[in-house]
């Protein structure tokens, strides 16, 4: 009786449309098509392993040939649907593409379709994994599959359409078989144990279900390994134990170990998985589902049905997933992704997956954004509640000194230190004039070497400026194009500065180019004649006055003879009018420092070796910016470009110097900021990562920070 055994996944082999199982879509078509007359005489089935492609081409072959059709429904009974059943009709030719795929197997294949069929209605060819024939062989077969006889149909199955010439799938109808859903093959399993009346314990078909892969056929041999095994029937341990698969009591208590951050545990139960010989790549894969599973149940109030668990695993689980949060479990599930990765390619699978867990174990633990917003908003009442009534302390470096601020109370936590600004040594600026300010904006170009800071009187209407430099760029924001109240000047108070800019004579604040001097006195541009009396720096892409400004008149200045009065936003509107026909050179004049700026000669200094110093000397570059600066200017000046001498350098070093320490000055002022210390005490272990300053409105620039 042993020898005369048929297995599961052939004596269960479906026999008409309606026993497809999960290929709904390939049965209703195929239907409609003979019952309407339409059947084309070439068919591709195309899907994985187990799907039922050979079935369904055996189903098409007793419709189309039974005695009662051609009907969507083959009776079974007569001599040509029991002869297709048993694989014994002549007319119904199953071929192995793997092992017939010559030119020769073809053209016998040629030969023989001419003829009529001997006993059925049709003549019928399944060539099976159809993707192995040779090019020639597929060449040799175009023309009759593509013009075959009236008696003659063609049906090919493959699990690799891909490999098929678009020749021969032009020439046929395709059919893609899907993957077969897991309830679906549990349900046709539990099925085929009522009618064999075979005990299983449902949690061991959903095993079987689960290790098929959308395969039914996988599935059925699966079962007939496991029934060879437990006669008398099987439980779920069983089932994992014989099929090598992870067992869900293990899964659970790795992920126990990762979400409690217990590396140890994480580590004990792997070593419990080599040992008992499962398969590591398997472990990976499962656990994976696992998180998968866990990250269902806290992400939905009701996940019936979604998950693959038993009633008693997603309790534990659900206990499992109140200790943790979804952003933690969307990072174990990346990890365990990139394991699995890993894993395919490994040569030391033990290693990986012991260095993953344990780096999932001791992963800092994600909180979602909303209880983080949360506990920030309750940061000023808590504030306000404890010390109401208490006066803000003023901005560094604003207002008067005030009295070093007293400890925190006891038992209280201690505000973090602040954190030191960058170091950097800037160079030796000996030639620099004395007293000459820094800038405090990070991206404002620095002022030329030859030219120092000095103050400008007040012009009409307008206030007073006491940090101008010579192209009109602010070394120092000033305070009424920020809307806050003047600040000190060089460690002088409001008054005492106005007063030292009262009394210092009027200096003009334009770059000229040595000529001697007309004793004809020239305006001053007002700065608040620009947008907001902000000057853009270079490469600002906001809007400024035209070349043509009406300016206040001013006495005790004279420029050169047959020199332009520049306005101070002059380079910036130069590179603003360059990018509009050359944006790639507008880019790299940012490297550019402005050493002098006349109508008659356009001075810029590079780093050493930069290589935008070498583009900008090419004629067509230079001739560019010539053209631009002649828009703005009205005369176009020579353009000379250094980054050798010891003047380039030390302008390049000046501007490198102002901005480090305008930055070290930024990220004082953020850390003495209340709200950053509250934000460092409500978090602790947090710290600031990174200080940027934002663009610049109306309102001045804007600083903020990361904390992390």
């Amino acid at each position: 009786m042993a020898h005369n055994y048929l297995v599961l996944a052939r004596k269960w082999r479906p026999q008409t449309f309606d026993d497809l199982l999960g290929q709904g879509h390939v049965a209703r078509t195929l239907s409609n098509a003979i019952r309407q007359g339409r059947v084309a005489h070439g068919f591709l089935f195309a899907g994985v392993r187990g799907v039922g492609k050979t079935s369904a081409a055996r189903i098409l072959a007793k419709a189309l040939t039974c005695r009662e059709g051609p009907t969507p429904a083959p009776c079974g009974r007569c001599d040509a649907c029991v002869s297709i059943t048993n694989g014994s009709a002549t007319d119904v030719q199953e071929i192995d593409g793997a092992s017939n795929n010559s030119v020769e197997d073809i053209r016998r294949l040629r030969e023989n379709v001419v003829y009529q069929p001997s006993a059925l209605r049709f003549k019928i060819y399944i060539i099976d994994e159809v993707h192995m024939l040779s090019g020639s062989a597929f060449n040799a077969l175009l023309k009759t599959l593509e013009e075959p006889p009236p008696h003659v149909k063609f049906v090919f199955a493959t699990t690799e359409p891909h490999k098929i010439p678009v020749t021969i799938l032009s020439r046929c109808q395709r059919y893609d078989f899907r993957r077969i859903a897991t309830r679906q093959i549990a349900g046709r399993i539990e099925q085929i144990l009522a009618a064999e009346s075979i005990p299983l314990e449902p949690a061991a078909v959903r095993v079987l279900a689960e290790e098929a892969g959308g395969s039914m056929r996988d599935a059925l041999s699966l079962l007939d390994q496991v029934l060879a095994a437990f006669p008398d029937g099987a439980k779920a341990a069983d089932v994992t134990w014989l099929l090598g698969v992870t067992p869900q009591a293990l899964l659970h208590r790795v992920a126990a170990a990762v979400i409690d951050r217990d590396p140890r545990a994480a580590l004990e139960a792997v070593r419990e998985a080599d040992d008992a010989g499962h398969d590591l790549q398997q472990f990976a894969r499962s656990f994976l589902h696992y998180l998968r599973d866990l990250l269902v149940l806290a992400s939905c109030a009701d996940a019936a049905g979604l998950t693959g668990l038993a009633d008693a695993e997603e309790r534990a689980a659900r206990a499992l997933v109140e200790r943790t949060t979804v952003p933690h479990l969307h990072r174990l599930f990346a990890l365990a992704s990139r394991l699995l990765e890993d894993l395919a390619h490994s040569p030391l699978p033990r290693v990986h997956v012991d260095v993953a867990l344990a780096r999932m174990a001791t992963a800092d633990t994600v909180l979602p954004i909303a209880d983080i917003l949360a506990r920030l908003e309750r940061v000023p009442a808590a504030r306000e509640a404890g010390g109401s009534g208490s006066p803000a302390r003023p901005p560094a470096g604003r207002g008067a000194p005030s009295a070093p601020p007293a400890g925190p109370p006891r038992g209280a936590k201690a505000p973090p230190p602040s954190i030191p600004p960058p170091e950097f040594e800037p160079p030796d600026l000996d030639a620099t004039p004395p007293g000459r300010p820094t800038r405090a904006a990070v991206d404002d170009p620095p002022l030329p070497p030859s030219v120092a800071a000095r103050p400008v009187a007040a012009a009409p209407g307008g206030p007073p400026s006491a940090r101008s430099s010579a192209l009109g760029w602010d070394v120092e924001p000033s305070p009424f194009t920020r809307g806050e109240p003047p600040a000190r000047t060089q460690g002088r108070e409001p008054d005492a500065a106005a007063g030292a800019a009262a009394a210092s004579p009027p200096a003009s604040p334009r770059l000229v180019s040595g000529k001697a001097l007309d004793d004809a006195p020239l305006p001053l541009p007002d700065r608040g004649e620009g947008v907001n009396g902000h000057v853009a720096p270079i490469g600002a892409g906001a809007p400024v006055p035209p070349p043509s400004v009406a300016v206040p008149a001013r006495s005790g200045a004279a420029v050169p003879a047959g020199v332009l009065d520049l306005p101070p936003d002059a380079w910036s509107r130069v590179v603003e009018e360059l990018a509009r026909t050359d944006r790639v050179l507008a880019g790299l004049l940012a490297q550019a420092v402005p050493v002098e700026l006349s109508a008659e000669r356009v001075r810029l200094a590079f780093p050493e070796g930069s290589t935008a110093a070498e583009m900008l000397r090419q004629p067509r570059r230079s001739e560019s910016l010539a053209a631009a600066a002649g828009r703005v200017l009205g005369v176009p000046p020579r353009i000379e470009v250094d980054d050798r001498s010891s003047d380039a350098a030390r302008a390049v070093a000046e501007r490198l110097a102002a901005r480090h320490a305008a930055e070290a000055r930024m990220r004082q002022e953020i850390m003495d900021h209340p709200a950053v210390r509250e934000a460092l005490q409500t978090f602790p272990g947090s710290r600031v990562v990174e200080v940027r300053a934002g663009g610049a409105g109306a309102s001045g620039a804007t600083k903020g920070a990361g904390v992390r």
